[in-house]
């Protein structure tokens, strides 16, 4: 009896000595990933920030100001005109700025000693930064931020335009990452870029849960990847080819969503034979409006980094009438939708979006053509 019980304790006792040593373990665990989340976190800070001092030692600048727009007529460096000579302009010390074979600008004093290098942004920085501001201000800048994958769906428009920019956001970050930033079919793709194409093909209304990231926090990752690209630009670290067979599958791509929209907006019957609802057609409208919006910046930025070529190719012109299409496609902001007749008192709002965008996207057409001649 005495025997029995003894075992009996003994048993009492190893289990709770494996449940104490149990939950030691599993306390141990946690404090470990969190402090190796926390090393991590240390890591990447202390990283970024001596990039962030390497690029002002390199540009002569504070990194929050080298993003600053360059004007249209700047010349960049290219891989197929490195050879161009610009004309000198005056700067603020009476002196002259020059332009060498290389595209750095040095300034030099009356007396034509020089005093300092400041090499111009490279070719892609203007266009990396116009391609993150648009998803960027929906996440982070806009009221009530990211809202296609809300619960309580208060609004729909603006889900809807946010849609039309993140499918913008997609398609550039998708060409950037196969044609743009490599040449040739062997050359290996930027990791950064393959991250943040991957990272912007989450669905745009998924719900969050405890094991997946939402996708605003996906959207954000992406961004933040293409940042990453943008520094590796600036330091030197990474190639952007502002060649005209590198834009033209953009510009398909651009053309190809454009047509999207354009037959939302002229159609009056949907594929199941239904007439086209109020409903759906503000939605269709103000996708439109989020494609146009997004565009416009990222055809104001290839303008920039595609100068060059554009120029020589006689391009530069429908890029213009395409950026200013758009620009009036972004301009259409009515209080309320209205599907009236086309000969109607009333205006037909998806109609005159449909105008615009029609406009852009022949525009663009006309562009490809020049392109490739």
């Amino acid at each position: 009896m005495a025997t029995h019980e003894k075992s009996g304790q003994d048993k009492s006792d190893a289990a709770g000595f494996g449940g104490f040593a149990f939950s030691r373990i599993i306390l141990v665990i946690i404090i470990a990933c969190a402090f190796l989340w926390l090393a991590r976190i240390g890591i990447s800070y202390i990283r970024e920030k001596n990039i962030t001092k390497q690029i002002e030692e390199k540009y002569h600048q504070p990194y929050a100001s080298i993003d600053e727009k360059m004007p249209v007529n700047q010349t960049y460096p290219s891989s197929e005109f490195d050879d161009s000579e610009s004309v000198g302009m005056p700067d603020e010390d009476g002196g002259h700025v020059s332009s060498t074979g290389s595209g750095a600008q040095i300034s030099h004093s009356n007396t034509g000693t020089p005093m300092k290098i400041d090499p111009p942004m490279p070719p892609g920085v203007a266009f990396v930064d116009e391609t993150i501001k648009p998803l960027d201000y929906e996440l982070h800048k806009r009221f009530w931020g990211w809202r296609p994958n809300d619960i309580f769906r208060v609004t729909d428009n603006v889900n809807c335009f946010q849609k039309g920019v993140l499918e913008v956001t997609r398609k550039t970050a998708l060409i950037l990452f196969e044609r743009i930033s490599r040449t040739g079919s062997t050359v290996s793709f930027d990791k950064n870029l393959e991250n943040a194409q991957n990272w912007f093909m989450v669905q745009p209304t998924r719900l969050w849960f405890p094991f997946f990231q939402s996708p605003e926090r996906s959207y954000a990752d992406g961004l933040e990847e293409l940042k990453k690209y943008r520094n590796k630009l600036l330091m030197g670290e990474a190639t952007f080819f502002n060649r005209a067979d590198n834009l033209i599958p953009l510009l398909e791509s651009y053309r190809n969503l454009l047509g999207s929209c354009d037959d939302d907006l002229v159609k009056t019957k949907e594929p199941t034979g239904e007439t086209v609802s109020s409903f759906s057609a503000d939605d269709y409208l103000y996708y439109a409006q989020g494609v146009a919006t997004a565009m416009k910046t990222i055809l104001g930025a290839v303008e920039k980094d595609f100068h060059s070529v554009l120029v020589t190719r006689h391009g530069l012109e429908s890029l213009e009438h395409a950026i200013a299409s758009c620009d009036k496609a972004a301009q259409i902001n009515p209080w309320v939708v209205t599907e009236a007749s086309l000969s109607g008192v009333l205006a037909n709002h998806r109609a005159n979006m449909a105008t615009a965008i029609s406009h852009a996207r022949f525009y663009i057409g006309v562009l490809i053509k020049t392109m490739s001649t």
